[in-house]
């Protein structure tokens, strides 16, 4: 043992051996792709890409490369490019890879003339629904908000309020949504459209929550209970489902009853 020690001492001052041998410990290896430590995790050190600041939550559903949708959020928007490559990483891939500049230019520039939109509003709805951007304005966008202006007897302004808020109503259908929905709080609820209208303005997110998975098990359970008030149904939608029933006096296990039934049909 003496004999091994000496020799290893003698190797290393030749330089015939590193100095790890005399402690038995192994050498530390070199970073993958040549990239030298410096504090910062592995996962953003991806072969000498310097970490950029984009969470890799932002680069989410298969969208790595940042494309047309964050150049055009970037060069023309003036969003950050972390907030314009985390509103690409919303789209699917096909449909990131769909965005076209052109037609981007063509939606921003009638959303604007349509609702009145500043630099800063414009900004902040594409970077909410960045597939805002692969809409088709003549076909759809127009008609769709003409419709709900007329429907609702709506200002330019309130219209604004409410594509602000929700921007999701530029892509919501009229058939197939928006008409079944304020159908419903008409006859299901007993609004008057004036009624209907105040409370879209107020809460424009009421348009967003489901008939089946909200609205009706709701009304059902309200039915269900003896005193509670129907208007509840849409004045507390917001409310998770404890604290609906907490609010209404509604039993959790009715509702739970109500939404089970509503499943199965």
């Amino acid at each position: 043992m003496l004999a091994a020690m000496v020799f290893a001492t003698v190797a290393v001052a030749l330089g015939l051996a590193p100095r790890e041998s005399l402690t038995g410990r192994r050498p530390m290896a070199a970073p993958r792709c040549g990239v030298v430590r410096t504090g910062v995790r592995p996962s953003a050190r991806r072969c000498g890409v310097a970490r950029t600041g984009v969470r890799p939550s932002a680069r989410r559903r298969g969208v790595v490369r940042p494309g047309v949708a964050t150049d055009y959020c970037v060069q023309t928007l003036g969003c950050s490019l972390e907030d314009a490559v985390r509103a690409e990483a919303k789209m699917l891939p096909q449909v990131a890879n769909s965005v076209r500049r052109d037609k981007a230019e063509v939606v921003c520039a009638e959303l604007r003339a349509k609702l009145g939109l500043s630099d800063h509003e414009m900004r902040k709805l594409v970077l909410r629904v960045p597939t805002v951007l692969t809409l088709n304005m003549d076909k759809n966008v127009n008609p769709k908000l003409d419709w709900l202006q007329e429907r609702l007897d709506l200002s330019r302004d309130e219209l604004k309020k409410i594509c602000l808020t929700l921007p999701a109503t530029l892509a919501y259908s009229v058939d197939k949504n928006l008409e079944p929905k304020l159908s419903y709080f008409e006859h299901e609820l007993g609004m008057s459209p004036r009624e209907i209208r105040s409370k879209i303005i107020s809460m424009p997110a009421r348009l967003g929550y489901s008939i089946e998975k909200r609205y009706r098990p709701r009304l059902a359970a309200i039915r269900a209970t003896a005193g509670a008030d129907p208007a509840a149904v849409i004045d507390r939608i917001r409310a998770a489902d404890a604290e609906f029933c907490k609010r209404t006096g509604v039993s959790i296990d009715t509702l739970r009853r109500e939404q089970a039934r509503v499943r199965r049909r």
